[in-house]
């Protein structure tokens, strides 16, 4: 079910649980826990690095490549290295990440995670980040869309876009809230390839919006499954 099954009429809650029960699946309770969306923790202080896990397919990329981005309104050649998800990563990838970003193996609720965190000037920015996280193996649709509404700001009126142009991405939202470390913007899909679901969260404060969106979207534009 793609994004636009879900009518831009409806609230973003509203919206999801109703295509839970649709599925099968049963609606979290009212008044049920909101884990905070940026809430992550590493599972490693190491960075992961092109020279690390060996994924299927990821030899036939180059190790870096350059890339001309629009940051800030002018055109930027960026720097771009081949980044390949960790040993036993149940779903492998490889990616381009841009050199300003860290790469670090995470655990989002108890589930393996990568994330791209921003280090513009060498100064790692913990809220500007982007992040794949699993969800469990064997869950279906209906437990992912029960799942994902968990993760959502229970303050924020999300937008629910029209579609993503990723291929894997079943659904998608964004929307601004605020925190302990000021105001943020999140953009949230909702994913699925092979037997297993997972979220991409890419979230950052609106004054880097211009130099972070552009990079933050090639490496999810740069994603390829191990398998294909």
């Amino acid at each position: 079910m793609k994004l636009g099954a879900v009518g831009r009429s409806a609230g973003w809650a509203t919206g999801l649980l109703a295509l839970a029960a649709a599925c099968g699946g049963e609606a979290p309770a009212p008044g049920d826990e909101v884990p905070a969306a940026g809430d992550a923790v590493p599972a490693a202080d190491t960075a992961l690095s092109a020279a690390g896990a060996s994924v299927p397919g990821a030899s036939e990329r180059p190790a870096t490549r350059t890339d001309t981005l629009l940051v800030e309104g002018m055109p930027e050649p960026v720097e771009l290295r081949l980044v390949r998800s960790p040993d036993g990563f149940p779903l492998p990838f490889s990616t381009y990440a841009p050199a300003e970003f860290r790469v670090e193996q995470a655990m989002r609720e108890g589930q393996p995670a990568v994330r791209f965190v921003a280090a513009f000037g060498g100064v790692r920015s913990e809220d500007a980040f982007v992040e794949i996280a699993l969800y469990p193996a064997g869950g279906g649709q209906a437990a992912a869309l029960e799942r994902a509404a968990l993760s959502m700001d229970p303050s924020a009126e999300p937008e629910i876009l029209d579609g993503s142009g990723l291929g894997w991405a079943e659904l998608g939202w964004r929307w601004r809230g605020g925190g302990a470390d000021g105001p943020y913007v999140a953009h949230f899909l909702l994913g699925h390839h092979g037997e297993r679901w997972f979220q991409v969260l890419r979230r950052y404060p609106p004054e880097y919006a211009e130099g972070f969106v552009p990079r933050a979207e090639v490496i999810l534009e740069s994603l390829r499954w191990g398998d294909g």
